[in-house]
Protein backbone atom coordinates (compact mmCIF):
# COMPACT_ATOMS: atom_id res chain seq x y z
CA UNK A 1 0.00 0.00 0.00
CA UNK A 2 1.18 3.27 -1.07
CA UNK A 3 1.38 6.45 0.69
CA UNK A 4 1.42 9.75 -0.49
CA UNK A 5 2.34 12.47 0.93
CA UNK A 6 -0.34 15.09 2.15
CA UNK A 7 -0.32 18.90 0.80
CA UNK A 8 0.43 21.64 2.95
CA UNK A 9 -2.81 22.90 2.27
CA UNK A 10 -4.71 19.74 3.31
CA UNK A 11 -2.41 19.96 6.64
CA UNK A 12 -3.37 23.55 7.12
CA UNK A 13 -6.69 23.09 6.52
CA UNK A 14 -6.95 19.99 9.10
CA UNK A 15 -4.91 22.20 11.76
CA UNK A 16 -7.39 24.74 11.28
CA UNK A 17 -10.40 22.96 11.92
CA UNK A 18 -9.01 20.82 15.13
CA UNK A 19 -9.16 24.14 16.42
CA UNK A 20 -12.42 25.03 15.96
CA UNK A 21 -12.12 27.35 12.95
CA UNK A 22 -15.43 28.77 11.20
CA UNK A 23 -15.85 26.96 7.91
CA UNK A 24 -15.93 29.91 5.84
CA UNK A 25 -12.57 31.35 7.79
CA UNK A 26 -10.70 28.14 6.56
CA UNK A 27 -11.59 28.54 3.43
CA UNK A 28 -10.45 31.95 2.91
CA UNK A 29 -7.37 31.46 4.59
CA UNK A 30 -7.08 28.47 2.14
CA UNK A 31 -7.66 31.32 -0.47
CA UNK A 32 -4.80 33.39 0.90
CA UNK A 33 -2.13 30.51 0.97
CA UNK A 34 -2.76 29.41 -2.29
CA UNK A 35 -1.96 33.06 -3.80
CA UNK A 36 0.91 33.30 -0.98
CA UNK A 37 2.12 29.85 -2.32
CA UNK A 38 1.88 30.88 -6.16
CA UNK A 39 2.79 34.17 -6.17
CA UNK A 40 6.41 32.77 -4.55
CA UNK A 41 6.22 30.49 -7.42
CA UNK A 42 6.24 27.12 -4.78
CA UNK A 43 9.73 28.04 -3.59
CA UNK A 44 10.70 25.63 -0.63
CA UNK A 45 10.88 27.68 2.98
CA UNK A 46 14.66 27.97 2.83
CA UNK A 47 14.34 30.04 -0.97
CA UNK A 48 12.01 32.39 0.61
CA UNK A 49 15.07 33.50 2.56
CA UNK A 50 16.29 36.73 2.46
CA UNK A 51 19.60 36.95 0.70
CA UNK A 52 21.85 39.74 1.89
CA UNK A 53 22.02 43.28 -0.34
CA UNK A 54 24.94 43.48 -2.93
Amino acid sequence: METHPRSLIAVYREALASRHYARRTIENYERWLRRFLRFHQLRARCQLRRRPPT
